[in-house]
């Protein structure tokens, strides 16, 4: 290739990088918070208590519990700062002993402290000297049975926790959707089977407890109502306290409510300010709380968007926050703190929804086709999202489908109270589901598909459960050309197309279920190996998780996410390819070249009527954007296959992956931005897939590079970045 040619052929490729770039973008999260140091701010509240003048604080995503006290000092009081997942050794000081999900406070007469742990189903003491003991709660999830001792029982997910003046424990047995009691003398039992969030006890003795339709009362005669705020109002609630005049507060998705003995309702706090300014009118603010406490002077304090604010004489000020002015529910999404994403979804109304499984651990935030972000939804476990086109959400977490239809009412869809397998043929709401599966998807006609341990069942619209795919084995014979039924899956993720075809992602390969049932594999050879971009997808390796998930378009494409912390993509026609990251873990490259961007275990995936891929970059607490409406690198000569240069930004090594349709010797040429070759070498292939690394000069400076691919059936080019 001679000077003048080459220039040309440089020019034209970055006049289309600029035009034709897929443009990766942040479309929600990073906003005021993200990489702070985490000791000056709470970058989790869930919940707060007050106790003989003190503030405590149940700080999730640190798996701690601190302490506020008079003078404004904040210190640990139980959790060591790492999360765990198996019962710790008790017996020792709280602040030595792990936590996983602290969600909730409370004391006794004592001075005994209590806290619910939702990620070890548990409730532990910490006595006055510090000694951490087990109260309620096992090794095990689940429900089995009343009129036991607490200690053998058996809790699913508890939340709020309170305590009456004869030191009785109240617990919001969240997922067992059951307020369970702990005597004196230890006994368990259940006082009200309701899906409660939070619970409080007032001077006489009166219960409530509030889940996402409103606030119940169980009162000291046992008689149970209920005030159905979201019909009302439409507004979601979150938290319940007692105030220190003995009225009800109530937190909901937009404001604060003080609820009196005669049953008025007045506004505390909420408007339509996305700014949390110090000292604006508390009924101006936008605020979207989960925890709620009132001390004995009538301050009222809230969690609200990773801050604490309190509410004192009308006004609202910032008690804890990560910013001078923090951004609060109702401001623009790419402004909100996001809390480790693990799905999005789209809605047939422009809405999108994500899911935020870790810290909080039961949130989904909902993006409206104007930007605005606000909580959704606090109250179920969620893994993963979909949205079917008229509005209806469906939220799946530890062996349960609940739907959100488009009016607020909740119900389950499927799952039973015990995991395990049963069910085929009847109710969904009858059958037991593994618990391990995290993600679902819904086709054309509405049918619920859920990965599951070693299958993948469909929830028709009638709500009949069936096995489609698996035999409940994960490894050996996976069966391909036979039926579904009787294959070997191991599936992480699901999706359909328009064909009426079912793709299962598993840890090497993807799957493909016909709609006459047979199965095969369209991707990947079932084992580990290095990334083949460029070629048939059935010859590429890759590795997916059980976080990892996968969407086909309109086009019968496929994308999904693996471990290399990358954007993948199975086009209609088989080839494999990368469309977003280079690789590596990291945050890099708004604005600019997908495949030059850098993502932190990148998850759940969704696709908008645009064609525009969306993904929640987990580790990054984002939600990002492909425009996969434009392409590059541009193929030259061949459209045939692709090239992919990895890692990009490169330090010395480059490794290229492409294909030829036709075998043979290979040349690679690096030039320079002004033209200059600077690189060659020859290589041979003899079945047409291209896997080999180049070594470039030491001596060459960092800047942007472009390689040209020559090979038997075609030439093509990509650029590259040195950055030693």
């Amino acid at each position: 290739m001679n000077r003048k040619s080459t220039l040309a052929l440089l020019a034209f490729i970055f006049i289309s990088m600029a035009a034709h770039a897929q443009i990766i973008t942040t479309v929600a999260g990073g906003g005021a918070g993200d990489g702070g140091p985490l000791d000056s701010a709470l970058v989790n509240p869930f919940n707060l208590t007050w106790h003989n003048g003190d503030l405590y604080i149940s700080d999730v995503d640190h798996a701690r519990v601190r302490k506020i006290d008079a003078s404004g000092r904040i210190s640990t009081v139980a959790g060591t700062g790492v999360a765990v997942f198996a019962l710790p050794d008790l017996g020792g000081q709280a602040t030595a002993t792990p936590f996983a999900y602290p969600a909730d406070v409370a004391f006794d007469s004592k001075n005994n402290m209590y806290i619910s742990d939702a990620g070890l189903d548990c409730l532990f003491k910490v006595s006055p000297a510090g000694i951490v003991s087990r109260v309620a709660g096992t090794d095990t999830l689940g429900y089995n049975g009343d009129n036991i001792p607490a200690i053998a029982a058996t809790l699913n997910g508890p939340r709020g926790i309170a305590i009456d003046n004869d030191d009785n424990i109240y617990i919001a047995d969240t997922r067992n959707s059951r307020i369970r009691k702990i005597n004196g003398a230890g006994m368990i039992s259940t006082v009200m089977s309701v899906y409660a969030e939070d619970v409080c006890v007032d001077s006489m003795g009166n219960l409530f407890a509030v889940n996402w339709a409103g606030l119940f009362k169980h009162d000291i005669l046992g008689i149970v109502t209920c005030d159905s705020i979201h019909a009302i109002t439409g507004e979601y609630v979150h938290g319940v306290d007692i105030g220190n005049n003995n009225d009800i507060l109530v937190s909901t998705s937009k404001r604060i409510l003080s609820i009196n003995g005669a049953g008025t309702v007045s506004v505390v706090a909420g408007g339509d300010t996305n700014t949390c300014t110090n000292g604006a009118i508390a009924t101006s603010v936008a605020i979207g709380a989960i925890g709620i406490a009132a001390d004995q002077h009538g301050v009222i304090y809230i969690c609200d968007n990773y801050s604490v604010h309190k509410i004192e004489a009308g006004r609202i000020y910032n008690f804890i926050t990560p910013s001078i002015n923090t951004v609060c529910n109702g401001s623009k999404a790419e402004n909100a703190i996001l809390d480790y994403p693990s799905s999005v979804t789209f809605d047939g109304l422009g809405n999108m929804f994500i899911s935020e499984m870790a810290g909080r651990g039961t949130r989904v935030r909902k993006v409206n086709k104007d930007g605005i972000i606000s909580t959704y939804s606090t109250r179920i476990s969620t893994w993963d999202v979909c949205a079917n086109k008229t509005g209806d959400l469906f939220m799946l977490g530890f062996g349960k489908v609940w739907k959100v239809a488009a009016n607020g009412l909740v119900s389950k869809y499927a799952g039973s109270d015990s995991t395990g397998y049963s069910g085929d043929g009847g109710p969904a709401t009858d059958a037991r589901l593994a618990g391990t599966g995290r993600a679902m998807n819904l086709d054309k006609d509405g049918n619920l598909f859920i990965v599951d341990k070693g299958r993948v069942r469909k929830v028709d619209n009638n709500g009949i459960i069936t096995t489609v795919a698996g035999n409940g084995v994960t490894s050996g014979d996976n069966g391909d050309g036979g039926l579904a039924v009787n294959a070997h899956v191991a599936p992480v993720g699901v999706a359909c197309d328009l064909a009426g075809n079912l793709y299962i992602l598993e840890a090497h390969d993807i799957r493909k279920v016909a709609p006459d049932g047979t199965i095969s594999t369209i991707a990947g050879p079932g084992v580990a190996g290095v990334p083949g971009v460029g070629g048939p997808a059935t010859a590429a390796y890759f590795t997916a998780n059980i976080n990892n998930k996968i969407v086909v378009d309109t086009a019968g494409n496929i994308y999904f996410t693996d471990v290399k912390s990358d954007v993948r993509k199975v086009s209609a026609d088989g080839i494999f390819s990368t469309v977003a990251g280079s690789d590596t873990s990291g945050f890099y490259g708004d604005g600019g070249q997908a495949t030059s961007a850098y993502m932190r275990l990148p998850m759940g995936l969704s696709i908008d009527d645009s064609g525009r891929v969306y993904f929640a970059d987990y580790g990054n607490n984002r939600i990002r954007r492909i425009d996969t409406r434009y392409k590059f690198p541009v193929p030259v000569g061949d459209t045939g296959g692709g090239l992919s240069i990895y890692p990009n930004p490169s330090t010395g090594v480059l490794h290229i992956v492409s294909y030829s349709k036709i075998p043979g010797d290979v040349q690679v040429l690096v030039y320079d931005v002004v033209g200059r070759s600077v690189g060659i070498q020859t290589f041979s292939t003899a079945t047409g897939v291209i896997n080999e690394s180049f070594s470039l000069p030491s001596a060459l400076p960092m800047g942007t590079y472009v390689l040209q691919l020559i090979t038997p059936s075609g030439n093509r080019t990509a650029q590259f970045l040195l950055a030693k």
